[in-house]
């Protein structure tokens, strides 16, 4: 399959764009320039959509038709939208078209019929020099013989949706490997004579075996429970794996968008940190505010006991004891006047001694009353002080600990006001921004998924093989109970050829997936050596999958690495294509075509420049076609490894929002000075 041209009329903003590839073998580099936004991916997409139109080629919206075109459209005008692409395959001239027809209604929509696809070839073989219509019953299977559907992932690459860098874990690997490798027909004809299998030839032949008893019919009825059970294992197998190769592909994007945005990641994590602390901050400070207010005029008066305690030291007022006349040898504590009148209306003292009026024991209780509560205030003085001690000891605690809260909320205050100023600013910067936090915690939800579905296939795995096992022995005694009948020698004799030929096809698609896989995985080192400047090998796996091992330890690779290994294992795929070209095939097996283009949009978004320029110099060496649509930038670091391989240079003019052209700069182009 080379690609002569594409023509592009009102697809997107491509409203009349056309370009010519290079099919010079020495210079079969095709470069088309344009940054970032200039429809680099819209041009990518439209090979796919030409070949295979009810693909989900990537687009949010729907609708194909240049928007601007679309804005001029009266109420029920049609306009078209076309792709076509001219290309060679296996000696003869292709023209494929595809054309979707939009109408605008009365409601001012845009509505799309479904898209029609024509195709023309010639056959020189037969002598035929005019392109002619191949009928629309054949043009799917014309497509499919070209490039099956399941290959495309694997030859256009558009920079979003599908890049190099998934090639190697797309789980539907080993099915691409084995219809570009010629095994895939072999493949059918195993399946096409597996006894496991409800619609196989065994399974026919079983059927029509023929037996005395009623058990015959409850055998057959039981194998062909088991071989439908097995059946429909084997489709939710297909089921899960269909859901890993869609997870591994947004998880390809959210990856790739992640590592694009590890800033932006960083910022917005800092944002909820920020967040979530000047939250806790913001009621501190409010239980500091209450905390130091309660301090202050609380219940207890911590305050005014504080300012007492001042006072009390200031003014000395700890020495009243001493210096009071309440405070003399004459105070008696602990008597009252109430006990002294008491013993006086009794008449005689605890001592015996009589009281009588105007006697001495009489007159020195009277004089004693004098130095007695309340006329006594030299216990209340003591009393006083002692309290005021142990206030002055915690007063000092009060003001250490008032001051520490103080300290601790102009902290408070101040780190708030600092966060707050940053997340302003952090806010700013991340206007408009995705939460970029939230790929992450996708990504992980995905690999969490996507182990769920293995552990899946894994389990139906074994039960599929307990009931190929199943299957295998009812099938013996089935033929142990029928083998007496002569009725069946013929059918039971091209039952055991049925079953010989499914052995010898099994052994045959088994040895051959084994050589190629070890073709692969040499051709895909030799490749990864020549672009890769480090220590590391690539093992290609069992089911045809890649991985990078140093020391024979298998390595987490970065978004480079995974770039440039799988740059290494599709250029070992485009080698083996040119051997198996160049060998003779096998009787079952498919022919192949030698060439095979690459189709890239933005291949070095991820590579640093020493592997860009080494994967340059390799690439054009291992494909016949390679056409690049890429940035100036990395063209720049590219140009010197490829410039003698370029046949033609194309740029993409942004003549608007909604209107791209493509120029044609030159062929052949050496001008290193403008480009």
């Amino acid at each position: 399959m080379r690609i002569d041209s594409i023509t592009l009329v009102n697809f997107r903003q491509y409203k009349n764009a056309e370009i010519s590839f290079s099919k010079d073998p020495n210079k079969n580099i095709t470069i088309i320039l344009g940054e970032n936004g200039y429809g680099k991916t819209t041009l990518i997409r439209a090979f796919i959509w030409c070949l295979y139109p009810t693909t989900n080629i990537g687009f949010e919206n729907k609708i194909l038709l240049n928007s601007e075109v679309a804005e001029q459209m009266a109420t029920n005008q049609e306009k078209d939208v076309v792709v076509t692409i001219k290309l060679e395959h296996g000696g003869c001239d292709y023209v494929i078209t595809t054309k979707e027809t939009y109408t605008k209604t009365g409601a001012n929509q845009i509505v799309g019929k479904k898209a029609i696809t024509k195709m023309k070839k010639n056959n020189p073989d037969k002598g035929d020099i005019f392109l002619t219509s191949v009928p629309d019953s054949r043009i799917s299977n014309e497509i499919e013989n070209i490039l099956g559907s399941e290959l495309k992932d694997y030859f256009f690459y558009d920079g979003e949706t599908n890049k190099i860098e998934s090639a190697a874990k797309r789980n539907k690997v080993q099915n691409a490997i084995s219809k570009l490798m010629g095994i895939k027909r072999i493949e059918t004809l195993k399946d096409y004579f597996d006894p496991t299998r409800a619609q196989s030839v065994v399974s026919y032949l079983a059927n029509d075996l023929k037996g005395e008893d009623i058990d015959v019919e409850l055998y057959k009825e039981e194998l062909d429970e088991l071989k439908k059970e097995l059946e429909e294992k084997k489709d939710s197998i297909k089921t899960h794996e269909s859901e890993i190769n869609r997870i591994e592909n947004d998880l390809y994007k959210k990856e790739a968008y992640l590592d694009a945005n590890q800033e932006i990641l960083a910022l917005q994590q800092e944002k909820k940190r920020l967040d979530k602390s000047i939250s806790i901050d913001k009621k501190d400070i409010e239980q500091s505010f209450y905390s130091i207010c309660k301090d202050l005029s609380g219940p207890n008066m911590p305050l005014l006991s504080k300012l007492q305690s001042y006072i009390y030291l200031k003014y000395n007022l700890n020495d009243l004891p001493n210096n009071t006349e309440f405070n003399n040898e004459e105070s008696l504590s602990y008597i009252s006047e109430q006990a002294i009148d008491q013993l006086i209306e009794r008449g005689y003292c605890l001592c015996g001694a009589k009281i009588t009026s105007e006697n001495d024991a009489y007159k020195h209780l009277i004089k004693a009353k004098d130095h007695m509560e309340p006329h006594d205030y030299g216990r209340y003085l003591s009393s006083f002080c002692s309290g005021e001690d142990v206030s002055v000891g915690d007063s000092k605690n009060i003001e250490k600990s008032l001051f520490n809260q103080i300290v601790r909320y102009q902290e408070l205050v101040e780190d708030t006001e600092n966060n707050e100023e940053r997340l302003k600013d952090i806010i700013e910067k991340i206007k408009g921004i995705p939460d970029v936090g939230q790929t992450q915690s996708d990504i992980g939800n995905l690999k969490a998924k996507k182990v769920e579905h293995e552990t899946e296939i894994r389990y139906l795995s074994q039960d599929i093989e307990n009931i190929k096992y199943k299957i295998n022995k009812k099938d013996v005694d089935l033929e142990k109970i029928i083998s007496k009948n002569k009725e069946n020698l013929l059918t039971n004799e091209c039952k055991r050829y049925a079953r010989y030929i499914f052995g010898m096809a099994r052994i045959k698609v088994d040895k051959k997936k084994t050589e190629v896989r070890k073709k692969l995985q040499d051709e895909v080192n030799v490749a990864f050596n020549k672009m890769y400047h480090g220590n590391r090998m690539i093992e290609i796996t069992t089911d045809f999958k890649a991985k990078t091992l140093t020391d024979n330890q298998e390595l987490d690779n970065s978004t480079g690495i995974e770039t440039v290994k799988n740059f290494a294992y599709v250029s070992g795929i485009l080698r083996l294509i040119k051997e198996a070209f160049g060998t003779e095939n096998d009787a079952f097996e498919e022919t192949i075509d030698e060439i095979y283009p690459l189709v890239m949009d933005a291949p070095f978004s991820n590579t640093d420049e020493e592997h860009i320029s080494r994967i340059c110099a390799v690439l054009p060496d291992y494909c016949n076609q390679l056409i690049m649509v890429m940035i100036r930038k990395d063209y720049k670091i590219a140009q010197n490894s490829i410039e003698d391989r370029i046949g033609k240079i194309y740029e993409i003019d942004k003549i608007s929002e909604t209107h791209d052209a493509i120029r044609l700069v030159n062929d052949y182009v050496n001008d290193k000075e403008e480009y």
